[in-house]
């Protein structure tokens, strides 16, 4: 009885740590849903749909929001190199 109890106490605190997590994550998404409606049509495009943070007084990015773009960036990069690397041991081995 007791290991049952444990388990279910285990189960309810992993349920609800995600469950905060998620309306976290819903929260952060409507804030940037309604800073995206104010913006202009250029603040729109250079912030990807709202995704980088924009100055609003400025109309340029943000250091967080040129670092978020950047890693964005970066990580295409590499998944692209990866492919790359990936498709020329193929041919390699094959030919």
């Amino acid at each position: 009885m007791v290991k049952v109890g444990m388990v279910m106490e285990r189960i309810r605190h992993t349920v609800q740590t995600y469950w905060q997590k998620w309306q976290a994550k819903q929260e952060k998404n409507q804030v940037r849903l309604e800073a995206a409606k104010s913006m202009t049509r250029g603040d729109y495009r250079l912030s990807r749909k709202g995704r980088y943070e924009i100055n609003q007084t400025t109309h340029r990015l943000t250091p967080a929001g040129k670092t978020t773009r950047l890693r964005h960036r970066l990580n295409i990069t590499i998944i692209i190199l990866g492919l790359l690397i990936i498709g020329c041991y193929i041919v390699l081995i094959y030919l």
